[in-house]
């Protein structure tokens, strides 16, 4: 498949910003009384406790949190991130296939919030008073609207600004073309982060499958090729930028990984170390390009707050082997001046025993 390029001009005149906002009832809420309470049992500050309590069951909002993944799962497919304001990047040429995909998965979501709580509330309010004793005294339960109105996915569109369309009144040219030039160099900037998103996205799909693919018996679903031909789809509307290496890099899984049926990958040993060995081909390819994966087996490195903990600790140490030190130094004395005593009397005993015997 050969990527069709986008059109010349600025970038801005194809895409779009998208923001996605979920939101939902917490289900838990702070209960000062309690929080004083454990912190006088356990001898603690009133500040180091806060004792939450949840209202309902834990698994009672489970559909409504799974049908809200569903649409950020959608947002993320379709989008790369851009600046840091919440808003992530559309190509325009993906926009209907993103909004019918994306108002279905809406119209599951408020179903979802619907049937909890027409169904689902109701039984948890029937059973809160039992579940949560005192507790409800002090947390009334909220209403079946005001719960209604809390569980909301909300999708917005936003242009995407042209910096040479920058005006402001009061500036000279030369303060204008200084400004401009820095939001071209930020938007460069996320262009590239953008960009670079793309390959840390295909490395964590290259990466199972180079791991599935590495030896025989290795249990994997279909989505393991199937994940990657689907972003190899939609690659050529994500490279605004016309990226030749991200380009190489579409027609190189094109090649050897996405035209795979997971099935002989399963019965084929040939097969599947070919597809291993294209695995590890890409993996190089991303390495060469956005550099080697981070080692998340380091620790991280610890805060400055951190260190003052682990400094003071290292001291409290100290002390503690310094005193265990000296005590057993102390303990060691005794028993010497002990010993010592006891070997006295005993030559004191002898002497008088001595002169007893001469006096006889």
């Amino acid at each position: 498949m050969v990527a069709k390029k986008k059109p010349t001009g600025s970038f801005t005149d194809y895409a779009i910003l998208v923001r996605l906002s979920r939101s939902i009832w917490g289900a838990h809420t702070k209960d000062a009384k309690a929080s004083r309470e454990a912190a006088k049992s356990n001898h603690a500050s009133e500040d180091a406790v806060r004792a939450w309590i949840s209202l309902a069951p834990r698994d009672a909002l489970s559909g409504v949190r799974a049908a809200q993944r569903v649409c950020w799962a959608i947002w993320m497919k379709y989008t790369l991130p851009w600046l840091d304001d919440g808003k992530r990047i559309l190509a325009s040429e993906l926009f209907s296939q993103f909004t019918k995909e994306m108002r279905e998965a809406v119209d599951k979501t408020n179903e979802a919030a619907d049937d909890f709580v027409k169904t689902v509330w109701p039984v948890v309010k029937k059973n809160a008073h039992k579940r949560l004793g005192d507790f409800l005294t002090r947390h009334p339960l909220p209403t079946a609207e005001q719960l209604r109105s809390k569980m909301r996915v909300i999708v917005s569109y936003d242009s995407v600004s042209n910096v040479n369309d920058f005006r402001a009144k009061g500036l000279s040219k030369e303060q204008l073309a200084e400004i401009r030039d820095e939001m071209k160099d930020s938007v460069q900037d996320a262009l590239k982060v953008a960009i670079d998103s793309i390959w840390v996205d295909v490395r964590v799909m290259v990466k199972k499958i180079a791991e599935k693919t590495r030896s025989d018996g290795a249990i994997f679903r279909d989505t393991l090729i199937g994940n990657l031909k689907n972003k190899m789809k939609l690659l050529p509307s994500l490279n605004f930028t016309n990226d030749a290496k991200t380009e190489e890099l579409r027609i190189l899984c094109e090649e050897n990984l996405t035209n795979v049926d997971p099935q002989d990958l399963r019965d084929d040993p040939v097969k599947r170390k070919k597809a291993y060995k294209a695995a590890k081909e890409v993996l190089k390819l991303i390495e060469e390009v956005i550099g080697p994966e981070p080692d998340e087996t380091k620790p991280p490195r610890p805060s400055s707050l951190e260190e003052d903990i682990k400094e003071q600790q290292a001291m409290k140490d100290g002390i503690k082997k310094a005193k265990k030190k000296a005590k057993k130094k102390t303990s060691k004395r005794k028993v010497t001046k002990k010993k010592a005593k006891k070997e006295e009397l005993t030559a004191d005993d002898v002497m008088a025993k001595i002169d007893a015997e001469r006096g006889q």
